[in-house]
């Protein structure tokens, strides 16, 4: 009989000691787990940040290529209003001019009229 329960006891005991030793493995197991997926959400955190200051990188450089653009076009607009302004003063000058060529001439058949 003793013999027996000695065998009980120590089956008991080891039944203890492997639920001890599982227990210990479930909990090492899933403090594993949970340190991978910290970490899986820090790198993805980590991604996250860098796509978006990729993105704003994109966005600022896109609007200065926009930027420069627009200053090109209004630099073109501007030499265009300046050309239209240069040859609107030349066609002026010349139709003045013209004018008071035919003003000449007219005040000399004019005279030339009261001289006769």
């Amino acid at each position: 009989v003793m013999e027996k329960d000695e065998a009980i006891a120590a089956a008991k005991a080891d039944g203890e000691r492997l639920r001890e030793e599982s227990s210990a493995q479930i909990t090492t197991a899933r403090d594993d787990a949970k340190d991978q997926i910290e970490k899986a959400l820090q790198q993805a955190k980590d991604d996250i940040e860098a796509t978006k200051l990729n993105a704003d990188l994109m966005i600022a450089q896109g609007e200065e290529t926009a930027t420069n653009a627009i200053s090109i076009e209004i630099q073109k607009a501007e030499d265009a209003i300046n050309g239209a302004k240069e040859e609107t003063s030349r066609v002026k000058s010349e139709a003045d001019q013209k004018f008071s060529e035919s003003n000449r001439g007219s005040k000399d058949e004019i005279d030339e009229i009261r001289r006769k």
